[in-house]
């Protein structure tokens, strides 16, 4: 952990000095420390940024985790934080790797329930991961006006899980292990408030080549082009894609 948080503060340092921006939160320098939330400055904006986890493979060295203990109780204290945080910025985005179970594409009731309350409490932007596939995700409304959006999970970026694709079986639960999305997400501010007018879904995939390096592209047409047709790739990922596609946003009315 202590490595880590020194590889992002020297790769922090290096950009700042060619004036460009990095960001990282969840890991802190001393044990004991409040949950962090890293400020932002851009354009007018203040905005906090957060990463908070409720579970780890290893229990080793938690103290230095911003840690949230999945129950009732230290959710509601989470809530109470979260309100007073957003009172102090514009805009509240929260990464959440949450206590849910894995490898499962539907959304849970209970844990809809809290990310919703997570919403209400101040959060603008909820960044949900840990399940390793992907999920739709939400944009809330209020009034008609888009103003918050939910990640339900966005699957896994970089993916070492991809290690012996089913070919045959491309729909197989396992394989969106190798598959995820980022997304762009514009804001403007409208009466004081922030308005969300742009949201824009980019679809990644894991290829192994032959020499087993595991590559990360966009899963779209253009690269599907670039694949031999005699691979057993292309007709893998464009089956691929078409399964990734029917993850979409939905609209949620407050």
């Amino acid at each position: 952990l202590e490595s880590t948080r020194k590889y992002f503060e020297k790769k922090q340092n290096q950009l700042n000095a060619q004036n460009k921006e990095l960001y990282f939160a969840g890991i802190k320098k001393n044990k004991g420390e409040q949950i962090q939330f890293i400020p932002i400055e851009k354009d007018g904006w203040k905005i906090l940024f957060a990463a908070v986890t409720e579970l780890a493979n290893q229990w080793l060295d938690m103290e230095y985790f911003d840690f949230l203990k999945p129950t009732k109780k230290e959710r509601e204290k989470f809530l109470e934080l979260i309100k007073q945080k957003k009172a102090e910025c514009d805009l509240l985005i929260l990464s959440f790797h949450c206590a849910e179970e894995e490898y499962v594409l539907t959304i849970a009731e209970n844990q809809k329930k809290f990310y919703h309350a997570l919403i209400d409490s101040g959060v603008d932007v909820l960044w949900i991961n840990h399940p390793h596939v992907a999920k739709d995700w939400e944009l809330i409304t209020y009034d008609g006006v888009p103003r918050k959006i939910i990640f339900y999970a966005m699957g896994n970026t970089i993916s070492g899980q991809r290690r012996n694709p089913e070919f045959s079986n491309p729909a197989n639960r396992r394989e969106y292990t190798g598959d995820g999305y980022i997304s762009q997400v514009a804001f403007e501010k409208d009466c004081g408030k922030p308005k969300i007018s742009w949201v824009n879904p980019v679809l990644v995939t894991t290829l192994i080549t032959d020499e087993k390096y595991f590559v990360i592209k966009k899963l779209n047409d253009e690269f599907l082009n670039t694949l031999e047709e005699t691979s057993k790739w292309k007709p893998y990922l464009s089956e691929r894609k078409r399964l990734m596609e029917q993850i979409k946003g939905k609209t949620r009315c407050q």
